[in-house]
């Protein structure tokens, strides 16, 4: 039996064309399926089209990867269908209990951590309009772009954004750090980061120092085979360090993997080193759907002793800004504002 599988809301999309010129190679051994994504407008041409132009013979769907975190990239010229597809999306999450926290892109290109940048009209327009077409009760808030640096101006953007976003939407704004620890003049509601390739106590340390804030925090493990992580030595005992860290936290967990066809860097792939990856990634999902409902952290993540956690400094300050973790509203995690696994 061969499938691929369509989650538009998770990146996820094999053409059925894939499948039957596949099973048509092979027709004596094959049995292909079609795959339709019920979130879609057009899901019913699609079945009809696989059963009957493409001889598949079978449905396969993937609830699983049904409603995720995503990634929305704006430009000045896109259309209102771009926008109405998203409100859809979001809308099709909510009524299965779910709700998305997307990055949204704001960002030219390399302006996001070098040369010059955009008026901050521009970004505005871009996020204004976003915000304003879609219905925000679907959505768990929104994530100002990806991995931003904090030096270059760049941290004033953010702020600058979310102060509008404050002043006329209704939402949570989260920002999301480039392996940087949480500064103390950083506007945000929550926080997304990725230190990919730091492992062990220092990982630890690192994650306590967003968890004190008292705002939610999201992490995001390497799991992927581009770029290196799968040479990394130590990759697989990192991201198995991460993952203990956000069980002992009660840290959401967000993967960098993409679902796509074909190659091994990313994704639904059976070639090395993405087929670990993936194993161990389904593994952890089927461990936290089973965790009792009141789950909030283990006493490792008790945080009420120790050295005090340094943060950034602020913007101009001469001294370092500090969060003793031995204060009483610290003390642990599960007493914290941080919230729990969405």
């Amino acid at each position: 039996m061969v499938f691929g599988g369509k989650a538009r809301l998770s990146g996820l999309w094999v053409d059925d064309r894939y499948v039957a010129e596949y099973v048509e190679a092979h027709p004596d051994k094959l049995i292909g399926f079609l795959s339709v994504d019920p979130t879609q407008p057009d899901w019913q041409d699609e079945m009809h089209f696989g059963r009957e132009e493409l001889k598949l013979q079978g449905i396969k769907l993937l609830p699983m990867y049904a409603v995720s975190g995503r990634s929305i990239n704006l430009k000045d010229d896109l259309s209102d269908a771009h926008y109405e597809g998203w409100s859809h999306d979001a809308r099709y999450g909510f009524e299965q209990g779910k709700k998305m926290l997307p990055r949204v892109y704001f960002w030219d290109g390399v302006d996001r951590f070098e040369g010059p940048m955009q008026d901050i009209e521009v970004y505005w327009q871009r996020m204004d309009r976003f915000l304003s077409s879609v219905d925000l009760k679907h959505f768990a808030g929104i994530c100002l772009a990806e991995e931003n640096v904090n030096y270059g101006g760049r941290p004033a953007v953010l702020n600058e954004l979310y102060r509008r976003i404050k002043a006329g939407y209704d939402t949570a704004v989260f920002q999301w750090y480039d392996n940087a620890v949480p500064s103390a003049d950083m506007l945000a509601d929550g926080w997304v980061t990725n230190p990919y390739y730091t492992g062990g106590q220092e990982f630890r340390q690192f994650l306590q120092r967003y968890v004190v804030t008292g705002k939610p925090v999201v992490l995001m493990p390497w799991a992927c085979g581009q770029g290196g992580g799968e040479r990394n030595p130590r990759f697989k005992l990192i991201l198995e360090d991460h993952l203990r860290a956000a069980l002992d936290y009660d840290v959401p967990v967000a993967f960098y993997w993409v679902g796509v066809r074909g190659g091994t860097s990313f994704g639904l792939s059976d070639s090395e080193p993405m087929k670990s990856i993936n194993e161990r990634i389904f593994k952890w999902i089927d461990h936290i759907e089973v965790l009792d409902p009141g789950y909030a952290g283990t006493p490792a993540a008790d945080i009420s002793r120790g050295r005090v956690l340094e943060l950034s400094p602020q913007a101009g300050a001469e001294t370092e800004q500090f969060v003793d973790a031995r204060r009483p509203d610290n003390r642990r995690f599960g007493e914290s504002a941080v919230s729990r696994r969405p």
